[in-house]
């Protein structure tokens, strides 16, 4: 039986239609509902909860009435499953087993992740109307009663070029398309992005009221307290920067570290920042800092622990100003893979090339190298053809004339790119002057030497370099150029069946030296060894018979050389189910002398080896079976001991524990 009775009752915790739930880390979010009932003499309260409008579970709790037996406070706590489903939960009051009133109704619930969009006309991504919505898309901040704004689902709400609409703009809602239709989980996307918004307005915030809603700061912080997700949200974008770009760009670096630091603390669930670098933009006058305050945006990633800069220029459909909505759309994607791999399991790393170190590569001046983050492979394009609406003429612009040596224009001849390095063939070798090198002009269209240049097009649209994901790599303003440094020398010293020692020369300990390895032809590069001092190195545990190519990469801060050369393991005098019985050496750990003893006479030597590949006992065997091995020059610690026939075969090896004397 339901009574239709009403009841007097009080809500301190209730959903509200639409809400998204920030989900856990068991893939799970908890519906809080909390009140109280002012009648005496009800037993409980329960909660029934349905998933796509059919019965999913229910969960019922004693009513705890105070001691005058006129109210009762009950705490429910049903949870749902972050997936592309809907939620209704229906709340009753019961007064005995068979008799109950129906309370409230919500519906349309969802569990997932919840983000955070800010900045200005840019990330409201909003040039053209976009009639895309989804019910697992949801966002907050709809209506204009400003103690209660409302859920609902991302751009449901826009009728109109109209700012005061609450929307995530198109490449918000493409970012939440992406992770829903990619990983299954619902988003809540909160956007406050106000066109033509100066940094200083963005980050103003009352002191006594930090969601003091007359401020742009305070009506953000407004959304996401009411949503109650300021201590779930994952991840905020930014992109803000072209007003003062467009006037006076030293303000922005400053005040964004002012920002960063009110975000840490208004939001501390935050793991995750993605800062936008300014495309390039058309038809103001030159200014070089506002290449300064660019190339600030891209080592941001460098400065703030959580920051990842991304590179916003070079999407389809930009026009000087803004992108139409395919280039929209193409950033929300790029975005979502992004955070994939901090949120959603994705081993890959999307990332935007960000040069490393760029220097001289040869010894007579004429090439520089730029070398971007380790795991990217980047690509040299093609020349573009575009057009000049002003002018009414097409014009081809290549890569090559898009680099400036010292602010100068046009110094490079050709370019190719290797695996992650773009590598640059000048006209004519460098003067010593030429220390500096940077990749875009500030802004377009002017050369390297500030002059207009009336046969190019208004709007640059590339060419640009990407890497092998299509993610541009970003402009980067005056990087200094490191001197030349010599080809490292690397040589094998040794193989046996499963080990490759490889030597070099160590020139200098302020270099940094690293070894990595690969099957030949086969697959990338990966690092086995670092080092500043040890000139040798002992590649373990290799597959017999088998063909590596090593790389020996040296460093510095700004320079780089590297040099291949290449090993194969022998074949075993035996199976390795031979081999493990052929050899036993005791004890182990050994003090003073090791005693080894051979399943059959052997010609050769015993060595034992240091961790840093330096060879610390070589001691000869000649048709011995039997073998007292002296560790009285050894510091206590782990070596490796190999034993080999005259033939140079290895025929075991195996680590030992020393304890010096």
């Amino acid at each position: 039986m339901f009574f239709t009775a009403v009841l007097f009752h009080f809500f301190e915790e209730l959903p509200r239609d639409w809400q998204l739930y920030p989900r856990n880390n068991n893939n799970l979010a908890v519906i809080p509902i909390k009140g109280r009932i002012e009648i005496p003499n009800w037993k409980s309260m329960s909660v029934q909860v349905l998933r796509n409008k059919k019965p999913y579970s229910y969960q019922k709790v004693a009513i705890n009435y105070t001691a005058s037996k006129d109210t009762g406070t009950f705490v429910l706590s049903p949870t749902i499953k972050a997936e592309l489903a809907e939620y209704d939960v229906k709340v009753y009051a019961i007064h005995n087993d068979q008799d109950s009133v129906l309370m409230v109704t919500r519906e349309n619930l969802v569990a997932g992740d919840a983000y955070i969009i800010y900045g200005q006309s840019n990330a409201r991504g909003w040039e053209e109307l976009d009639p895309y919505t989804n019910e697992f898309c949801r966002t907050y901040g709809f209506g204009y009663d400003t103690n209660q704004f409302k859920w609902g689902l991302s751009n449901s709400d826009y009728t109109g070029y109209s700012f005061d609409r609450q929307i995530v703009g198109q490449w918000g809602i493409s970012f939440q398309k992406y992770i829903m239709n990619t990983y299954g989980i619902p988003t809540c996307v909160i956007s406050h992005a106000s066109p033509g918004q100066p940094i200083r307005n963005l980050v103003e915030r009352n002191p006594t009221n930090h969601a003091d809603i007359s401020t742009q700061y305070g009506r953000l912080l407004t959304y996401v307290t009411q949503a109650k997700l300021n201590n779930a949200v994952k991840g905020l974008f930014y992109w803000q920067g072209e007003t003062e770009a467009s006037h006076i760009p030293s303000e922005w670096k400053p005040l964004f570290d002012k920002l960063y630091k009110e975000l840490i603390e208004d939001y501390p669930s935050i793991q995750q920042y993605y800062i936008f670098q300014l495309p390039l933009f058309g038809g103001a006058s030159y200014n070089e800092e506002v290449g300064v305050m660019r190339d600030y945006q891209r080592q941001l990633e460098d400065i703030y622990p959580k920051v990842n800069s991304f590179a916003a220029l070079g999407a389809t459909g930009w026009d000087g100003f803004h992108y139409k909505t395919a280039g929209y759309r193409q950033l929300g994607t790029e975005l979502a893979k992004m955070t994939s791999f901090h949120f959603y399991g994705e081993n890959k790393k999307y990332a935007s090339p960000n040069i490393r170190r760029a220097y001289y590569s040869s010894p007579t001046r004429d090439e520089i190298t730029l070398a971007f983050q380790d795991d990217q492979k980047v690509i040299y394009p093609n020349d573009t053809t575009t057009d000049n609406f002003i002018i009414n003429k097409t014009g081809t612009l290549s890569l090559k004339d898009f680099f400036y040596l010292n602010g100068r224009w046009k110094k490079v001849a050709t370019g190719y790119a290797s695996e992650n390095k773009i590598i640059l063939k000048l006209k004519e070798p460098a003067s010593l002057q030429d220390t500096l090198i940077k990749y875009l002009p500030s802004v377009f269209p002017y050369s390297g030497d500030y002059d207009y240049v009336s046969d190019m097009p208004w709007v640059y649209l590339g060419p640009f370099i990407k890497n092998t994901d299509g993610y541009r790599a970003f402009a980067f303003h005056n990087v200094k150029i490191g001197n030349y440094i010599e080809t490292p020398v690397l040589f094998i010293d040794n193989t046996t069946h499963n080990q490759i020692t490889l030597k070099w020369e160590v020139r200098d300990n302020n270099l940094k030296y690293i070894l990595e390895r690969r099957i030949k032809d086969i697959g990338d590069f990966v690092p086995v060894f670092e080092t500043s001092r040890a000139n040798s190195f002992i590649d373990n545990d290799l597959e017999p018979d088998q063909v590596y190519e090593y790389r020996l990469r040296v460093q510095t801060n700004t320079s780089e050389a590297s040099s291949i050369t290449e090993g194969k393991t022998q074949i075993p005098l035996a199976t390795s189910a031979e081999l493990n019985p052929s050899v036993l050496i005791y004890p182990n750990p050994a003090r003073g002398i090791a005693h080894i003893t051979l399943i059959k006479p052997i010609s050769g030597e015993i060595q034992v080896w240091d961790l840093s590949g330096q060879l610390r006992v070589n001691q000869k065997i000649q048709n011995q079976e039997k073998i007292a091995l002296s560790l009285s020059n050894l510091e206590s610690g782990t070596y490796t001991i190999m034993v080999k026939s005259s033939m140079n075969d290895a025929i075991y090896s195996h680590k030992l524990m020393v304890m010096s004397e």
